[in-house]
């Protein structure tokens, strides 16, 4: 692997666009025991009106950021995070919590190789994956080991787990 241009020491936060933030820090709370620790403007030149805080046990801030409706929403039309992933013990046993407190907004348990993903959405339409992963690896990262193959391009391919 080359030298990077940028070393990224670790994931700071991940931020996703919401039209009502009560709304999106309620029902964060409520299914993912969203914890917040701040809440007020960004520090960008708009001055938005965002808060962050922890996912649950997942062990990363996630920044909730108000914006005009979806169709007015700055920079809607540009690329970006398609979702939020988490990692869950259990991918049928989340979907049921999930169901069993009311919500319908959400795919059956879809497996993928050794993968085990269901997909909900936000009150605003953001995807929320929830991924058993395989080997009880906490992240895909973890993973990045066994799935690493070097073909004789140099170029990394897929491998089976």
């Amino acid at each position: 692997m080359p030298d990077p241009v940028i070393a990224a020491k670790a994931l700071s936060h991940i931020s996703l666009k919401v039209t009502d933030i009560e709304r999106s820090i309620a029902w964060y709370g409520a299914i993912f025991g969203y914890d917040l620790f701040l809440n007020g403007h960004a520090p960008t030149p708009d001055r938005s009106r965002h808060c962050i805080g922890l996912l649950g046990e997942a062990g990363f801030a996630l920044e909730l950021l108000q914006v005009p409706g979806p169709a007015e929403a700055p920079g809607s039309n540009t690329l970006g995070p398609v979702g939020l992933s988490l990692t869950v013990d259990d991918a049928a046993a989340a979907l049921a919590a999930f169901r069993a407190a009311g919500h319908a907004d959400a795919t059956p348990v879809i497996e993928a190789d050794a993968w085990k993903v269901v997909f909900l959405r936000d009150p605003d339409g953001n995807i929320v994956e929830l991924v058993q992963q395989p080997h009880g690896a906490a992240t895909i990262a973890d993973l990045a080991p066994r799935l690493r193959v070097r073909g004789t391009t140099g170029q990394a391919q897929s491998a089976s787990l």
